[in-house]
């Protein structure tokens, strides 16, 4: 499928059926899923690289928000056997869990049917939407989900899996901030 996009397999903000849903099944995309693409941030501009991951929908997601105010958030990887990292759920995460965020790309809204593959950001800055009842967060400081997909109001604690920093202090609940992914294992260092 020729997307137009350099280095991904269809465009970022999509799906790979692009609205063909009369290809969807159990196996559709499985040859992507779990692949990993390096584009151009274009949602942020820092001009560096982000990685997005092919993943499947176990579920349809809608968006949460509208088209000019999505509320980013963080859903929960499938847990089959063989799919954890590879699968998405459709759920918006519960605390502290691994949890993933979908590429900024995709409007608030849009319907992501189930058993198509989308983007989810693995590394890279990426909008996210603080908790709705206390926000206290420093500036870098580690930051992982609640029980609603939103971002914890307070920094991750013992136990819970951190998605990655927060880019400046908050205290707004409810709101849009950016978090800096690192959801990728590090690379061994060469010698």
């Amino acid at each position: 499928m020729f997307c137009g996009q350099k280095g991904l397999d269809f465009p970022r903000g999509e799906t790979l059926s692009q609205g063909n849903t009369a290809l969807l099944d159990a196996n559709f995309g499985m040859h992507l899923v779990g692949r990993v693409r390096y584009v151009s941030d274009t949602e942020h501009g820092t001009g560096k690289d982000i990685a997005l991951m092919a993943v499947k929908l176990e579920n349809a997601v809608t968006i949460p928000g509208t088209a000019a105010t999505p509320l980013h958030k963080l859903y929960a990887f499938g847990t089959t056997a063989l799919d954890f990292g590879r699968t998405l759920t459709g759920s918006l995460s519960g605390a502290g869990v691994v949890a993933v965020p979908l590429d900024d790309a995709y409007a608030g809204g849009q319907v992501l049917p189930q058993y198509d593959v989308v983007w989810a950001l693995v590394e890279g800055p990426c909008s996210l939407t603080t908790e709705s009842s206390s926000v206290s967060l420093a500036q870098h400081a580690a930051v992982a989900s609640d029980a609603s997909g939103c971002i914890n109001g307070a920094a991750a604690a013992a136990g819970e899996t951190p998605v990655g920093t927060i880019d400046v202090a908050s205290t707004d609940t409810s709101t849009e901030v950016v978090v800096h992914v690192a959801m990728l294992p590090l690379k061994a260092a060469s010698a």
